[in-house]
């Protein structure tokens, strides 16, 4: 099977960063250095990444339309909820090197392909690993993420193990008896290879000293020897718009024009496998269909022999991606291959989630938190370092190192990102992180700040109350429209006595889906504190809604139904593929109720998507997970 984009619906919260990878023309600023972001964030800061792919778009189409703006290439985004100084601050070091973002202005829901928790262990080959160093170097990625700065810390295929994620060969002469070990590699530890020039053709024909082993990773019968072929011919033809891998801009066809194999021959009487895709390819080469059944290709991908249990494998065609061509086509060659290595290596890697549990939106100060994580029944702790941190500062107990543990947050306001980190044996680190916020501790002369959204006027009614009103000389109602920056909305003067004292205050400015208010407690000293955050969701009057309740599932799949009138509902049930498992139409009275869809213990385990259509029109869609 060939790397098919599953996308589910998801929400992209106003204040988020996002990664504009369709900038035109392509530069190594704004199409390589992007890449050295990802890797800096989730490596470095523990922020997951989203990877936003439009599953419909043809080539260089459109993933999802902004404030004017339209996002293509398979674009990045950074949550609001992580955006601390410190990541701004990170953000804007590279935005310096010519990566171009912006923050989104609300809220808006795309095709979510995946969440990056895991960047890649890159392996370079020994011998000459030195040409795809230079990649790494444009997308200002380290050296360290590939074994340094010198051939000392790469490897020849031999020595591959079970601590390397992906190995890279831009360039061989493989024997059997020095390469026979990626056969083997590619099975029992679900290695990734990404391959190039005549290494590829070469490898593809590798059999035993008996004959009954061959290296054929993605072909039938092999490849034709790079020196019995002619090479392709510009301009090339490019397909699977919507693959993780081909997300980069306009055409690589100059760049992978040098070299001694600038194009894959399948041998006559063989072919590419089923599972392999052609994604770039030649369909006016010289050896099709004479001497090759074709097509010929440029980049070829798929698992190893199409064994779900091995791990990936690429061919680019081409020695440098970095030397010919125009700068725009080495950027998408060099894009191809850095699409590929995050796949490729989340594939392998994130096995499982960690689903952290005890933090809220909001999290006050030096009041102790009790914080766990959960993984699947078969993950083996034990074969894992636990670490909790926070960037807000303050303690964890009994220690940082405990699947629970008690968390008390230092002083202060301000955006916190709390993660809990596991580090298998190969240093590899799974993570969970959390976006939060840290609010001053309520002053006890007011509470019970409440907002209610009026229909009628469509206006915020603020409400609280002061115990003790004493020595305060006004409130001032702040808002906030993303939840992190707050401005003024108001003041109401205090009564200035010395019992309870209710308040109220009325917010014209219209509310499109969500806002935040708090209160700012002025004292007569000039001196002040604030309240606690209340967060106001507005919803059509009168909508009706569905809340998945099964989720993960081992079988059943139920849902709930909140309605202000009776529904007609049509729910539909598809698979990674778009293949509908199920459709179904019900009645739903007025109110609450809960909804039994079925038992679908015998679906495969897996993500599926759960679509509910009202009589309305509106649909939602919900992410459904599986388990075995």
């Amino acid at each position: 099977m060939s790397m098919q984009a599953l996308a589910v619906p998801d929400t992209i919260s106003m204040g988020s960063y996002i990664i504009n990878m369709g900038v035109t023309p392509q530069t190594i600023g704004n199409g390589l250095k992007p890449y050295g972001l990802v890797y800096d964030l989730v490596k470095n800061y523990k922020v997951p990444v989203k990877w936003v792919i439009n599953l419909l778009k043809a080539k260089d189409g459109i993933d999802f339309t902004h404030n004017g703006i339209n996002y293509r290439g398979g674009t990045f985004v950074v949550a609001f909820e992580f955006r601390t100084p410190a990541i701004d601050a990170v953000i804007t070091s590279w935005q310096a090197q010519g990566v171009v973002g912006s923050t989104a202005i609300s809220s808006f829901v795309v095709d979510l392909y995946k969440t990056i928790h895991y960047v890649p262990v890159w392996t370079l080959d020994k011998q000459n690993g030195a040409i795809a160093a230079n990649y790494f170097v444009n997308a200002g990625i380290p050296a360290s993420a590939h074994g340094g700065a010198s051939s000392v810390g790469w490897k020849n295929p031999s020595q591959l193990g079970a601590c390397d994620d992906i190995f890279v060969m831009p360039h061989a002469d493989p024997t059997w008896a020095t390469h026979q070990n990626l056969y083997d590699w590619n099975l029992k530890h679900k290695g990734n290879i990404w391959a190039a020039c005549h290494a590829v053709s070469v490898m593809e024909s590798l059999t035993d000293p008996f004959g009954t082993i061959q290296m054929n990773f993605l072909s039938t019968t092999g490849l034709i020897d790079y020196n019995f072929h002619q090479p392709g011919t510009p301009p090339y033809s490019y397909k699977d718009p919507a693959n993780p891998i081909m997300q980069f801009m306009n055409v690589l066809d100059y760049a992978t024009d040098n070299g001694s194999e600038r194009i894959f021959v399948p041998n006559a009487g063989g072919g590419w496998l089923p599972t392999t895709t052609v994604a770039v390819y030649d369909g006016t080469q010289a050896d099709v269909p004479l001497n090759s059944p074709g097509p010929a290709a440029v980049i070829a991908y798929g698992r190893g022999f199409g064994d779900p249990k091995r791990g990936w494998v690429m061919y680019e065609a081409g020695h440098r991606h970095h030397t010919n061509g125009s700068v725009a086509e080495q950027v998408a060659a060099q894009r191809a291959f850095f699409n590929y290595s995050l796949e490729a290596a989340t594939d392998k890697n994130e096995t499982f989630a960690i689903q952290m549990n005890g933090v809220g939106p909001v999290v006050t100060p030096l009041v102790p938190l009790n914080l766990s994580f959960t993984v699947p029944a078969w993950v083996n702790l034990t074969n894992y370092t636990i670490q909790w941190t926070s960037t807000w500062g303050g303690t964890f107990s009994p220690n940082a190192n405990q699947q629970a543990v008690t968390y008390t947050p230092a002083a202060g306001t301000g955006p916190c990102i709390i993660t809990v980190i596991l580090t298998d044996g190969c240093g590899r680190e799974f993570f969970s992180s959390t976006g939060t916020y840290m609010n001053a501790v309520l002053s006890e002369q007011s509470t019970g700040i409440r907002a209610v959204y009026n229909y009628a006027d469509k206006s915020a009614q603020i409400s609280w109350y002061s115990a003790n009103n004493s020595g305060i000389h006004h409130f001032e109602i702040q808002r906030s429209d993303n939840g992190k920056d707050f401005y003024p909305a108001g003041t109401t003067p205090s009564s200035l006595s010395g019992g309870n004292s209710s308040y109220g205050f009325v917010d014209t400015k219209l509310i499109q889906q969500q806002a935040w208010y708090r209160l700012k407690i002025v004292k007569s000293s000039g001196g002040f504190t604030y309240s606690r955050i209340e967060m106001l969701s507005i919803k059509e009057k009168g909508s009706s809604a569905i809340t998945l309740l099964s989720n993960p599932t081992n079988g059943d799949i139920r849902v709930e139904f909140r309605g202000a009138k009776k529904e007609m509902l049509q729910f539909q049930l598809s698979d990674v593929q778009g293949k509908i498992i199920f459709r179904q139409n019900m009645n739903a009275a007025a109110g609450i109720q809960t909804i039994l869809l079925g038992n679908y213990s015998r679906l495969p385990a897996g993500t599926y998507v759960l679509q509910a259509r009202f009589s309305s029109g509106s649909t939602s869609n919900h992410k459904v997970v599986m388990n075995r």
